[in-house]
């Protein structure tokens, strides 16, 4: 009768904790596919990289994809082939060249890959003007940047071989002619291997050395003060010096003035 009892116990045990274990193994199963479906696929690159216009068939080269993944163009999905976890087959009908973005929804997803900039014809296309200019010792030059196909307009500016450019793309040459030719550069914002130059040789006489101040004239009463302001021009020393009636920094019969122009009547 024990044994029987005993039997009867162990088999209940044995059958309870089979049960929690397969439980559990449901319970880890369902966690781990929960993980699997929230990593999201990748996008790294296309062939070809540029895609041709047209009816064109390229593969979609990443990570973590599945089968049943849809491609999306600009948010329209693409008619899309499973190949493996790492390439998918897609089609696109693109007639203009330009840009736009892909993103890859897994099957039972709740959100699709980050976006990744794909290229269809020329692509994207920077261009400088003028692409080749002469500008004189401490001269201007305004230079337009025209970008094609993408709405992003934005690009940024760099100067190699002397003087400054601004965002905006003004250009302001250095003070002295050089044999060396100077390189304006821009990148696009939207796509930073897109870039183009222009090329400019800064010639002609050094731009000569000019100072003026501000006010040019004022009245000033005793026991009062003024501030001046000097601007040089044609030269990087922007330093000056201030002589009142021949006087350097004046003194007590014409009055003083300090080395960044103000001016103090006795």
């Amino acid at each position: 009768m024990r044994n029987t009892l005993w039997i009867r116990v162990m088999a209940t045990v044995l059958a309870t904790f089979a049960a929690l274990s397969f439980a559990r193994g449901n319970v880890s199963a369902k966690l781990m596919a929960s993980l699997t479906q929230t990593t999201l696929p990748t996008v790294q690159w296309f062939t070809p990289n540029l895609i041709p216009l047209g009816t064109t068939t390229f593969i979609i080269n990443g990570t973590g994809y599945q089968t049943g993944a849809v491609a999306f163009l600009d948010g329209m999905p693409l008619p899309t082939t499973f190949l493996n976890a790492t390439q998918l087959r897609a089609t696109t009908n693109v007639m203009q060249s330009g840009s736009g973005y892909i993103t890859i929804l897994n099957p039972n997803a709740t959100a699709p890959s980050k976006p990744y900039l794909i290229e269809f014809g020329a692509g994207i296309k920077l261009s400088l003007n003028p692409a080749t200019a002469n500008v004189a010792p401490g001269g201007r030059l305004q230079l337009t940047a025209t970008v094609n196909g993408t709405a992003n307009k934005v690009v940024y500016w760099y100067v190699n071989g002397g003087g400054s450019i601004s965002q905006t793309g003004l250009y302001v040459a250095p003070l002295a002619a050089q044999t060396t030719p100077v390189t304006i550069r821009i990148v696009s914002a939207e796509f930073a291997a897109r870039q183009a130059t222009a090329t400019l040789t800064i010639t002609g006489p050094s731009a000569p050395v000019q100072i003026s101040i501000s006010p040019l004239a004022a009245n000033v009463m005793a026991a009062t003060a003024q501030q001046f302001t000097a601007l040089v021009t044609g030269s990087n020393n922007k330093g000056s010096t201030w002589p009142v009636n021949g006087v350097t920094n004046g003194n007590a019969s014409f009055g003083t003035i300090s080395n960044n122009g103000y001016y103090v009547a006795l």
